[in-house]
């Protein structure tokens, strides 16, 4: 599916035990907004009939199903007490997020052939000029839905099963990410990061990156830290064959 269920919390309270789970799903609810993560509301359904002969009524808080909601949901919170839930709130994040950058794209393409028709282009050059989106859309845009909700089709945007079997790399929840567009910049400042591990891989702002190869290879012999004394290191670095090139 391309749309998840309405993520739900529940728990069963006897009924003498009723107000005090209400006041629990109060402070549930006061919990998540810290993390603008919305309860949209809070119902009482039949519960269970436990062995004891104890009847009991089941609270439901419903989050909202909305974007951003879920993504709020997936993506700070996420389900940390179990490693197969935990995998699968990363990729529902990733997908997610993929998902609103196409709705904010498609958005944008709505408006700019609205622009172009009030400036007097007839819809065949809009088409034309727009040839991001497809002509069926850029029609109903124009002729239905101006101000309405974007919406995406199968035809451009996965089902989340199609998506994960594209995407996902490992069960961990890591998954490729599209380049988008890439920019050259200045950096003159560059640094390598002394890890524990020989791969000399790590995360950054979500990313898994690693080390230059150079790094990789002198890593063994010497670590370096931020604090350390250039002679120092560079000492070290020599002592191994290894001729540092003065900028």
């Amino acid at each position: 599916k391309k749309t998840f269920l309405q993520p739900a919390v529940s728990l069963n309270k006897s009924k003498n035990l009723l107000q005090n789970g209400l006041e629990f799903a109060e402070q549930l609810k006061e919990l998540l907004q810290r993390f603008d993560v919305k309860v949209s509301h809070i119902k009482i359904v039949d519960g269970v009939k436990r062995k004891s002969g104890i009847e009991t009524k089941k609270i439901k808080l419903l989050l909202s199903s909305r974007l951003g909601n879920l993504l709020n949901l997936y993506g700070t919170i996420g389900f940390a007490y179990c490693a197969e839930r935990k995998s699968l709130a990363r990729f529902a994040f990733a997908y997610l997020n993929e998902k609103k950058i196409m709705l904010e794209k498609r958005t944008t393409l709505r408006q700019k052939a609205i622009a172009l028709q009030n400036n007097g282009k007839s819809i065949q050059e809009i088409v034309e000029e727009v040839n991001e989106a497809r002509e069926h859309d850029i029609k109903n845009w124009l002729t239905k839905n101006k101000t309405g909700k974007i919406r995406v089709s199968e035809k451009d945007f996965p089902k989340f099963n199609d998506w994960m079997r594209e995407n996902a790399i490992a069960e961990n929840g890591l998954c490729w990410e599209s380049i988008e567009s890439m920019k050259e910049v200045e950096c003159n400042d560059v640094r390598d990061i002394t890890t524990l591990e020989e791969c000399h891989n790590f995360f950054a702002n979500g990313f898994l990156t690693g080390n230059c190869g150079l790094v990789k290879n002198l890593a063994i012999l010497s670590e370096v830290t931020v604090e350390a004394d250039e002679k120092s290191v560079e000492e070290t670095l020599n002592r191994f064959g290894v001729k540092l090139k003065k900028l």
